[in-house]
């Protein structure tokens, strides 16, 4: 039988890259280092207490609680502080070679609203699934079906409008 310890690490070595992904699309670069690393602090302080079906959904509950706390003191932070984080997003380091593709992505992205956007973050930057997105946004399942397939017509449009994409 395994000690806490070997578990955590486990899932720590299964899930670092996945949540670490999420949280950079939301925060960027310049915090995601930092807030997944505050992700699976409180993941490890509160292991004992695990009990779920998902450790997916588990943390990341904690890791979509640890971006909007991060998204809502940047909100409150003086605008000039803002100005200042807007540009520094760049793209991920194993996305060097495709930097317009993730360019026009995040633009779309960023033009969905907030739910909208982190739907389609949790489901495909997080890769997980449609019961998982609900158990970490509090909401069934079937809402999370519709709410994601409201986002991805959204994002269709933009691109036909646009004319980046033909899906």
């Amino acid at each position: 039988m395994d000690t806490p310890q070997q578990q955590f690490a486990r899932y720590y070595d299964d899930y670092f890259a996945r949540v670490y992904r999420y949280v950079y699309r939301r925060v960027g670069a310049r915090d995601a280092d930092d807030v997944t690393s505050e992700v699976f602090t409180k993941a490890w302080r509160s292991f004992g207490a695990y009990r779920g079906p998902s450790f997916a959904a588990w943390i990341f509950r904690i890791a979509h609680s640890q971006v909007t706390d991060l998204l809502r003191r940047r909100s409150r932070a003086p605008q000039e502080d803002r100005d200042a984080s807007a540009g520094e997003r760049v793209p991920a380091p194993d996305l060097v070679a495709h930097v317009e593709t993730d360019l026009v992505l995040d633009g779309l992205l960023r033009a969905l609203p907030d739910y909208q956007r982190t739907l389609v973050e949790l489901r495909f930057f997080a890769d997980l699934r449609h019961a998982d997105i609900a158990r970490v946004l509090g909401k069934t399942e079937g809402a999370v079906k519709v709410a994601l397939q409201r986002a991805l017509l959204r994002l269709h449009d933009e691109l036909s409008r646009d004319g980046e994409v033909s899906i």
